[in-house]
């Protein structure tokens, strides 16, 4: 005959496991709750102001995943003939799953004289809230 105490103890055990494997089994895919996302060039172009030369450039936010992005977090890396610029970007701009969003960003050149590479614009180490 099998004791109350051995009983309550494989009962004990059995909600343990049950529980440990529900957690396990909640977090196996975190695609499906944490945005995800891609930051793209859509396209840039130079200006001259009163003596400063600028690029402005609009990058594409795309939401790949499945659930919103309320915060968008990206880097643009833009390469001159004298030197190479980086600018951290961030829009609170919500984007849904399977949209896109454009966002605009200007860099201002050191020297007047500078102009953007050819294929000298990259953007990288974008991160999605």
């Amino acid at each position: 005959m099998i004791s109350t105490k051995s009983a309550k103890n494989r009962f004990l055990a059995a909600t343990i496991i049950a529980m440990v494997a529900a957690v396990f089994a909640s977090c196996a895919d975190a695609a499906g709750w944490y945005p995800v996302g891609s930051a793209t060039v859509a396209g840039s172009y130079e200006y001259d102001d009163a003596g400063i030369r600028s690029l402005i450039v609009t990058a594409t936010i795309e939401n790949t995943g499945s659930s919103a992005i309320s915060r968008s977090t990206y880097t643009i890396t833009a390469t001159t003939d004298a030197r190479t610029y980086w600018k951290t970007v961030t829009s609170e701009t919500r984007v849904l799953p399977g949209a896109k969003i454009k966002v605009t960003s200007v860099i201002e050149y050191l020297a007047s004289t500078e102009t953007l590479k050819a294929d000298g614009l990259v953007p990288g180490d974008a991160f999605f809230e």
